[in-house]
């Protein structure tokens, strides 16, 4: 299992943020390396800055490029649902499509198991 980490800015300001979805998709693929749940390289950090959320997830240049390096059983990592969705339909529309790809999506502040 390869794992993908996600962020998105609203503004070019945003630095500071971004840093710190970065810091948080590292530190879960970091603990899911320490306990044996991987043992590929970290899939690298896709970031679309200065980007609307009302803009699906995979319909942007980073999620769009992220989302055609994965491959079936692959995870990509959100620190926050907002970063990746805008509302409950364009989440639902976005994991039925991981879901169609065999993909999961593990979202830090959502404690939920999203692949069952």
């Amino acid at each position: 299992m390869n794992i993908f980490g996600y962020g998105r800015g609203s503004t070019l300001k945003q630095v500071t943020t971004l840093l710190k979805q970065e810091e948080m998709c590292v530190a879960y693929y970091n603990f899911a390396f320490a306990m044996g749940k991987t043992t590929t390289p970290f899939g690298g950090f896709y970031v679309d800055a200065a980007t609307s959320g009302s803009i699906p997830m995979f319909e942007r240049e980073a999620g769009l490029e992220m989302l055609n390096l994965m491959k079936p059983g692959d995870l990509v990592v959100i620190s926050e649902k907002d970063r990746a969705f805008r509302s409950c339909l364009d989440a639902c529309n976005t994991l039925d499509l991981l879901l169609e790809r065999k993909l999961c999506m593990h979202m830090l502040d959502c404690p939920f198991d999203l692949s069952t």
